[in-house]
């Protein structure tokens, strides 16, 4: 395997790994948070960071896939 391919991989298990995480905290907002009356500032906080974080992490994905396939 060359280093590209390595660095592939290693980029797409870690934006794997944001991109479920980040899901969990998406889904969390929304399920959890989104019931409470008494914190209203939370759930748009929290679905403004996991969409930017999925956002980035299916960006990660696609450069890694990428790499691997240039190699």
């Amino acid at each position: 395997m060359s280093s590209d391919k390595d660095k592939g991989l290693a980029i797409i298990l870690v934006s794997a790994l944001v991109f479920f995480s980040n899901s969990g905290g998406f889904l969390m907002a929304n399920v959890v948070l989104g019931d409470m009356g008494e914190v209203d500032f939370m759930p748009p906080i929290f679905n403004i960071v996991c969409g930017v974080m999925i956002t980035l992490s299916i960006a990660g994905m696609l450069y890694g896939f990428r790499l691997r396939k240039e190699s």
